[in-house]
């Protein structure tokens, strides 16, 4: 019987979401249809059969900082398909879709995090980037005041921090350029509101961070949320604050990239960074992703040919001529490196440079252009502080 793709057509068919997605994920449906509500009835994607719903997921519209420019990215979450329809590449019918329908309306990249990689590498994603733990004992942590006064998020701070994450975001190649889910996801839970706190100094907001306490009286945890500092004073501030909570709380759990300046400020070892998730990401309009994202000021250009199995009006050769820090992508060339979508990915991030790609199998090339390659894409690991 054929399956039919769309938006949802009623609060039942959101509900009988909810209960895939609840059975799927193991939390209470209930739960599940608040989410797909906060997430907007909108950017829900149903498939259908028989008229019947049998699986679905969440689109999350946002952008992808690479560069230090915004690229047009929809979050894809809470992919789940009905027991009964299992093992019947439902799902992988149900992102083609998807991904095309987001192709068509100028969307450019894709990213999740994945459950499984076998579904999603089918569906063209690759392994582009992490999110980390960052954790302490606060005992441990440096105590030092500079002048600057750590005061309550107030209602009217909201732009102001939107625009310090914004500024220090996108230098940060795979944070977010956050929309309103986002936000919503980073100020408080379906349960929960966070505390915000922010550090002001003379030329005004320095930094801000998103706080709650979890755990048991005898191991409490203070958790962020969401920390954002523009200046060193300000890092070592927030570190302080932390540290002030020692009396009633035992470690610390702050949420981001590898090399935080949270950790790399600190005089000794007292932070632990660990890998908690790695995201995939999947490019859905080859030119127009290449033509949005930022590059090293130097001038270069490298022909390649793309094989793309899903989205193959992606295919063909291609000539990438860097300017200015800006690309210009055109039909054609001599195709002297070889690769597929998933090495574009890893390739797009930074996440593997060519020459791991290669060694990988994923990319074939002669070495002037893999050279060429490697300074287009190189810069800090990609990073994602937010998890959707």
């Amino acid at each position: 019987m054929t399956i039919e793709f769309g938006p949802p057509r009623g609060d039942d068919e959101l509900e009988r979401l909810g209960d895939i997605l609840g059975w799927s994920f193991g939390f209470d449906p209930a739960d599940a249809r608040v989410w797909l509500e906060l997430g907007g009835a909108g950017n829900v994607r149903i498939a259908r059969r028989g008229g019947r719903v049998i699986g679905g997921l969440l689109e999350i519209p946002m952008g992808q900082w690479f560069g230090g420019r915004s690229v047009p990215t929809v979050g894809v979450a809470g992919v789940g398909v009905a027991p009964e329809a299992r093992g019947e590449r439902v799902a992988l019918s149900l992102m083609l879709d998807t991904l095309r329908g987001a192709r068509r309306r100028g969307t450019l990249l894709s990213t999740l995090y994945p459950a499984t990689l076998t579904l999603y590498r089918a569906a063209g994603y690759e392994l582009a980037g992490s999110r980390y733990r960052i954790t302490a004992n606060l005992a441990d942590l440096p105590t030092e005041r500079p002048d600057l006064d750590v005061s309550p998020l107030e209602p009217g701070d909201a732009g102001a921090v939107e625009a310090l994450y914004a500024r220090v975001a996108s230098e940060r190649p795979g944070y977010l350029d956050r929309g309103p889910y986002v936000w919503r996801r980073a100020r408080e839970s379906r349960k929960e509101k966070y505390r915000g706190f922010v550090v002001r100094g003379a030329g005004g907001l320095e930094g801000y961070a998103y706080l709650s306490q979890r755990g048991s009286e005898d191991a409490r945890e203070l958790v962020v949320h969401d920390l954002v500092t523009a200046t060193q004073a300000a890092a070592q501030r927030f570190t302080g604050f932390f540290a002030e909570h020692r009396s009633t709380i035992k470690s610390l759990l702050v949420r981001g990239g590898a090399v935080d300046p949270l950790v790399f400020m600190a005089p000794e070892r007292v932070f632990t960074v660990t890998r908690a998730e790695t995201w995939m990401l999947r490019v859905l309009d080859v030119v127009g992703a290449l033509e949005a994202r930022g590059y090293p000021p130097i001038d270069t250009a490298v022909d390649f040919e793309l094989a793309d199995r899903t989205l193959p009006e992606n295919a063909g050769r291609y000539r990438l001529e860097v300017s200015g820090g800006r690309a210009r992508v055109t039909l054609g060339g001599t195709g002297s490196v070889a690769l597929d979508e998933r090495a574009l990915a890893a390739l797009y991030t930074g996440f593997l440079g060519p020459a791991a790609l290669a060694r990988s199998g994923k990319l074939e090339g002669e070495p002037g252009a893999l050279a060429r390659l490697a300074l287009l894409f190189a810069g800090p690991p990609p990073a994602m502080s937010d998890y959707f």
